[in-house]
């Protein structure tokens, strides 16, 4: 996770605006089954040093960003080492989660992993949600940002 610059929220959220308004669309579609919309972006560098690609989905009127990891490895594994980076990397950008986790807890949450009961992290701010988990789907760990609706 050494390649990444992020160190504060405000330079995640500044890279990501920048990203996702400067940086290069690969796939646009519509679903046909939802109501959903999604925008496939190839950021400028990778977030947390993993996350190389943006997916900017609205689905019945709210908007979502999934930041993902992008490969060409066929192979269906994980590295938990990883993991780890991603979670000590984000508690050091956005301090403790909303369950007051901090630091990967390595022998507990590996486990956790392993077994599928692992919750991830999840912060709540006033503006916006980022929630890093396993993403059932996809089966890999992912971040899921979602702007909160402001209300006049």
């Amino acid at each position: 996770m050494s390649n990444s610059i992020e160190n504060s929220p405000k330079m995640f959220f500044d890279l990501l605006i920048n990203d996702i308004k400067n940086g290069l669309v690969t796939e646009n579609y519509q679903s046909i089954k939802y109501d959903r919309h999604t925008t496939i972006i190839k950021p400028f560098h990778s977030f947390f040093g993993y996350f190389n690609q943006i997916e900017s989905i609205k689905e019945d009127d709210q908007d979502y960003i999934l930041l993902r990891r992008k490969t060409k490895n066929y192979s269906n594994f994980s590295f938990f080492r990883q993991y780890q980076g991603i979670i000590n990397k984000a508690f050091k950008i956005f301090s403790y989660d909303l369950d007051n986790k901090g630091e990967f807890d390595w022998d507990r949450e590996i486990e956790e992993i392993k077994s599928g009961t692992w919750k991830g992290r999840f912060w709540d701010f006033e503006t916006f949600t980022i929630l890093i988990e396993i993403n059932i789907g996809i089966k890999e760990i992912c971040l899921l940002l979602t702007p909160k609706t402001l209300r006049k």
